[in-house]
């Protein structure tokens, strides 16, 4: 859907002869070693080394080397003007003057469907920061920009291919990310980068003596989720059976000090022992505690969940506004009934609460459960109808929140981790490098503008292909940023969940048992009190 995105409004930016002259220019400064306006062979082999454009010709099925002596004059050399003629009227030309720009290679659009590199799929942190350079875009052709990426990529000990940089205009801010596998080594990453001055800067950017005039602090981001630890769901199963055990417990202490103090002999567990109407107050003991385990879980869940319907709102928005955008991007989402979609957002502020509802009211019936349970009644009727209505909560609670803890599981999992990089991979790798081919394409259109003569309808075309597509890529960017902040809320939900999980188990352990306690369906005998208050 997403492939072509972006290729036509990009793409005009070279539409005029005029965008390319100003890089052409620099080029062309940097590569005539001997000054004299001219390039010789060598010379025009280093330019297009410069701007690692190979590619360009050989697409073409011909060399630099060939198309230099197509262009060449008598004497052997190309100056600018056989060079622009070139890079105007003839289809390679054309190509070379994109990659001049730096937009070459969207005529047959972006592909969003190809996956990001391992090194980035299978990273676990990405260590960032930014350094301020006193150059221009022109000045950092693609070979410097390269030199840069591989640098840094030495610099910090991993793959070229965990490296991404980009490159704004103006005074060149270059925006290194590197990508860690583990946080280990994120930590050491982010510890390196933090410690470079700006001699170290200067060299990295390969503009020693001094060319960095500023460096941003070092941030860190999450890229994967791991699997929550099987450490952290033992202790939770050994605190729900203590908990049980100790309800237990209790429930035989009560129900022995009842006895003694009310003359009885002990003949069952059920007619006078732990689950006789003596232990009842013993299992509203065990109910208290599921209702402070399940209303804290509850809580936590609304105040995590929180993340995940803003991360889904945002998500939603940006695709509503790129949706209402004009060009490819537009067209790329119209399958989408946005319609529905607007229609359907104002309700996901009630989704933290839905979430918590369940919760919350399970444990109110369970703490009233408790509450009617400690009294001194023959029948327990408002008791025993505490404890059915709480079941049919907690058995919804349990479904629900069972889903929540068992997404943060299989988000971590292997299988699943391969679906998700291939998601997160185009936000990754792909949203950059648009950024950059429309960074490069604003640089060419200001280029232009500053130039005399230019022709008015074609910079008004550039103007507004380029506006739209600088649009639909903030968007496209905000709801990566989006999707990757739902995607963690949803392993983050794991804990709240798996608390609320374990407090309803222990809720219907606890619940049953003072549901057995005061006899269930039948009146309860003897009731708990003093030898005098016993009924039959």
């Amino acid at each position: 859907m997403l492939r072509v995105l972006l290729a036509s409004s990009i793409a005009l930016a070279a539409g005029s002869s005029q965008a390319f002259e100003p890089f052409l220019e620099s080029l062309w400064s940097d590569s005539d070693t001997d000054s004299d306006d001219k390039l010789d062979l060598t010379e025009w082999n280093d330019a297009v080394n410069r701007l690692a454009a190979e590619h360009v010709f050989t697409d073409f099925g011909t060399s630099p080397e060939e198309i230099f002596y197509q262009i060449a004059g008598m004497d052997n050399m190309i100056d600018q003007s056989e060079a622009i003629d070139w890079a105007t009227n003839q289809a390679l030309g054309k190509d070379f003057a994109k990659a001049l720009v730096g937009i070459d290679g969207l005529d047959g659009g972006i592909d969003f469907s190809s996956e990001a590199p391992t090194a980035i799929k299978d990273a676990a942190t990405k260590v960032t920061r930014e350094f301020t350079l006193s150059k221009n875009l022109m000045d950092l052709k693609q070979r410097d920009r390269d030199e840069i990426k591989g640098r840094i990529a030495t610099q910090f000990g991993v793959s070229i291919d965990a490296v991404i940089c980009t490159f704004s205009a103006g005074s060149v801010v270059v925006k290194a990310e590197v990508y860690a596998a583990d946080a280990t080594q994120a930590s050491t990453i982010e510890s390196a980068m933090a410690a470079i001055d700006t001699t170290q800067a200067d060299t990295l950017m390969g503009c020693a003596p001094s060319c960095v005039t500023g460096m941003s602090s070092v941030s860190t981001s999450v890229v994967s989720w791991e699997l929550p630890s099987m450490g952290m769901v033992g202790l939770g199963v050994a605190a729900l059976v203590l908990a049980g055990t100790f309800t237990w417990i209790i429930a035989m202490f009560i129900g022995k000090k009842t006895r003694t103090e009310t003359g009885q002999s002990y003949n069952s567990c059920c007619s006078d022992g732990c689950c006789s109407y003596n232990a009842a107050r013993g299992w509203a003991c065990g109910n208290i505690m599921a209702f402070i385990f399940l209303l804290s879980g509850a809580i936590s869940l609304y105040v995590e969940s929180g993340n995940f319907v803003d991360a889904i709102k945002g998500l939603l928005a940006e695709i509503v506004s790129l949706g209402q955008t004009t060009g490819p991007g537009a067209d790329a989402l119209s399958a989408i009934p946005m319609d529905i979609v607007d229609q359907a957002t104002p309700y996901l502020d009630y989704v933290s609460l839905i979430i918590m509802l369940p919760g919350v009211v399970g444990a109110v019936f369970l703490l009233f459960a408790a509450l009617l349970g400690c009294r001194r009644k023959s029948t327990m009727c408002m008791g025993k109808c505490c404890v059915a209505l709480s079941d049919v909560v907690l058995i919804v609670a349990f479904v629900l929140y069972i889903i929540f803890a068992a997404s943060g599981i299989v988000l971590g999992l292997p299988v699943a981790q391969e679906q998700v990089s291939t998601i997160t991979g185009i936000c990754e790798t792909k949203v950059p490098q648009i950024a950059q081919i429309a960074t490069n394409a604003r640089a060419a259109y200001d280029a232009a503008v500053a130039l005399p003569a230019v022709d008015a309808t074609s910079l008004s075309d550039m103007q507004t292909e380029l506006l739209q597509a600088e649009e639909q890529i903030q968007l496209f960017a905000a709801a990566c940023i989006y999707l990757n902040t739902g995607l963690t809320s949803i392993s983050e939900l794991f804990v709240p969940s798996f608390v609320c999980v374990c407090a309803i188990l222990l809720a219907f352990w606890t619940n049953h048992g003072l549901c057995c306690a005061a006899s269930c369906c039948r009146t309860p005998s003897p009731a708990l009190g003093k030898v005098g208050d016993i009924q039959a």
